[in-house]
């Protein structure tokens, strides 16, 4: 039996690589401030704890490893990171390097020996499998095996039948022959006695002419001799006891419907049919019969074999692993308590669910109601926690702000990481208002948004419309509207192309009446 052949994705170590090269395709938009990222990477470790708190190593090494490369290849080499406003974040920043680089070595060394273990675990069942497969392979062997010895004897049988078929029709061509020839012989011999009769008649005839002539010459001299009048008249009144003529010849013409026949290599007649039984042999003997075609694999005399001899199906096929490198998400949850996450998780795009109390857009829009009555702005941002590979929405801080008829702006951000630290909360992403307008995403807003989707892809973005009833949640398109958005250099309002869409309806979201968002208004 074959041994199992072990890929580079069986490898441990090429496990391990392929995960920290998954955390290192990071790259560094030089339009997003510094100040973001270092932001970004406080949330980066936020989660990576999670993640190793639950228990899903290789999610956290994959954070780790995306933290380390972001602030020692990539950050660097942005025109602003020399900015002295930033000599606080750095040197908070070195310390937690140093503590990154500790936990990502020992979740190294604990994926290494996992990976040991089902690698191990992966060879037996290899083997297993191969094993089955062999047996399989040597039962259909010796099952083809049998079917051609099955055929051969079937093909040699017809051919002895054939052959006997054939033997008795020439044995009877022959016994016709025989029969026919012997036929002819006792008409030869019939003719030949008819004729040497007929010789005999022709010459008693001659004969009796003969006499006849000699008795007319006898009487013609006896009537001169006056002496023998009396003879003479009694040799006339014996003429009458012989017959005026001799009986007719005989025909000696064949009978009606005769027809002659070929002359056989005996000299004797030989009918038509022996000649076409000599010809018929000798093309049997020299023709082949065309063996059956063998049934082809999986017709139904194949398949009721295969079920009498082959083993259980249920253990003849082991269900193949996938090592292709990827993170493994296999702790990806259905459900969270009792809110269902099949459809949210199942995305096109392979996000992680958003998880949104029903509440969110009622208590915003409540806070907000002063600037809507005016029609202002609000903005909030979308904060919560990262539990089970899911984003769950718990607060909704609304910072200090300046706001307009169709923009808003935040002030004193730093008040935000206060409270996001003070309650270990990650950026979900954010809220506003268009206190007049339909519910979508200006080209102000895209620009904004895409900061929020660059630091992290799953990040959404509420647009509630009280005057029309409308609430959106939009993402930037991950493969056309991100790429665009964050490649733009314009700034304010200003058109872009709209087709095709640079944002969408989100399907990565689940909205959930089980759940209660807390409104933190920094504003007073």
């Amino acid at each position: 039996m074959a041994e199992p052949k072990i890929e580079e994705y069986h490898d441990p170590g090429a496990r391990v690589r392929a995960l920290f090269n998954a955390g290192s395709s990071v790259e560094v938009d030089h339009n997003v401030p510094v100040k973001r990222y270092f932001r970004s990477g406080v949330e980066i470790i936020r989660m990576a704890t999670v993640y190793l708190d639950e228990g899903q190593l290789e999610s956290a090494f994959v954070l780790f490893s995306k933290y380390t490369t972001l602030f020692v290849e990539k950050l660097p080499k942005h025109p602003g990171y020399k900015d002295e406003a930033l000599k606080k974040d750095k040197v908070a920043n070195k310390r937690k390097l140093n503590l990154v680089f500790q936990t990502a070595e020992e979740i190294k060394k604990r994926l290494k020996k996992n990976y040991e273990k089902e690698l191990q675990e992966w060879l037996v069942v290899e083997r297993k499998r191969l094993a089955i497969i062999a047996e399989q392979e040597e039962l259909e062997r010796r099952r083809r095996e049998e079917e051609e010895q099955r055929r051969l004897e079937e093909q040699k049988k017809l051919e002895e039948e054939a052959r006997e078929r054939e033997d008795l029709k020439v044995a009877r061509v022959l016994q016709e022959e025989e029969e026919f020839i012997e036929s002819e012989k006792q008409k030869q011999k019939q003719l030949q006695i008819q004729k040497q009769l007929e010789i005999e008649r022709e010459l008693e005839r001659q004969k009796e002419l003969e006499r006849q002539r000699e008795l007319e010459k006898q009487a013609e001299q006896l009537s001169v001799d006056e002496d023998g009048a009396g003879k003479a008249a009694a040799l006339t009144a014996s003429r009458t006891d012989i017959p005026a003529s001799l009986p007719a010849r005989p025909s000696t013409a064949p009978p009606q419907g005769y027809v002659p026949s070929p002359i056989s290599p005996y000299g004797s007649v030989v009918p038509p049919s022996v000649i076409n039984a000599y010809n018929a042999k000798f093309i049997s003997s020299n023709i082949k019969p065309i063996p059956k075609p063998l049934p082809p694999i999986g017709s139904t005399t194949t398949k009721s074999i295969l079920r009498d001899e082959t083993p259980d199906q249920s253990i003849t096929r082991v269900p193949e692993v996938d090592r292709s490198l990827k993170v493994d998400r296999s702790t990806k949850p259905s459900t969270v308590g009792d809110i269902d996450l099949t459809t949210a998780a199942a995305n096109k795009y392979g996000l992680r669910p958003v998880v949104i109390p029903q509440d969110v857009t009622l208590k915003f829009l409540n806070a907000a109601l002063p600037n809507t009555t005016k029609n202002v702005e609000t903005c909030g941002i979308l904060s919560g926690k990262l539990a089970k590979n899911a984003f769950h929405i718990t607060h909704v801080i609304i910072p200090k702000q300046s706001g307009t008829s169709d923009s808003c702006t935040t002030v004193n951000e730093e008040e935000i990481f206060d409270y996001q630290d003070n309650h270990d909360l990650i950026t979900v992403g954010w809220i506003h208002t268009h206190p007049s307008q339909t519910a979508f995403l200006s080209s102000v807003d895209l620009h904004t948004h895409c900061s929020y989707q660059l630091m992290m892809p799953e990040a959404i973005a509420i647009v509630c419309a009280p005057q029309h009833r409308e609430t959106g949640i939009f993402l930037l398109t991950p493969h056309h509207g991100l790429k665009l958005v964050s490649e733009c250099r314009q700034q304010g309002f200003h058109p872009h192309a709209k087709h095709p869409p640079l944002f969408e309806e989100c399907s990565h979201t689940v909205i959930t009446a089980s759940k209660s968002v807390t409104i933190a208004d920094l504003r007073y």
